[in-house]
């Protein structure tokens, strides 16, 4: 029954730990404990839910914040980088012009 699972409880327990658990579970307590822990787990987590919504409220405030922080800064950066400079060479329009007399040369 101790074989290794993975899951840590051989780890935890040795045999004689299982052995008075089982011994346990099979007296009229261990036998109320066990007809009684479905009923119990749910009232606990019945009682958790209110405390866990608003950890979880808080907690997605805090990371909105966060990526806020993290965009404007990242906003700034991209603002403060230098941009190339732009070279004029005083034209207006891109293309090239060339002189009339070029064009009767042809």
């Amino acid at each position: 029954m101790l074989q290794s699972d993975g899951s840590g409880v051989s780890k935890a327990l040795h045999k004689g730990d299982i052995d008075v658990i089982v011994a346990f579970l099979f007296r009229p307590t261990g036998q109320k404990l066990l007809k009684e822990m479905p009923e119990m787990m749910a009232e606990s987590m019945q009682a958790m839910m209110p405390l866990l919504q608003k950890q979880m409220t808080s907690m997605q405030e805090r990371v909105q914040q966060e990526v806020a922080a993290i965009m404007k800064e990242s906003d700034l950066a991209r603002s403060q980088q230098r941009k190339p400079a732009r070279i004029s060479c005083g034209l207006e329009d891109p293309t090239p012009q060339f002189p009339r007399s070029y064009a009767r040369r042809r």
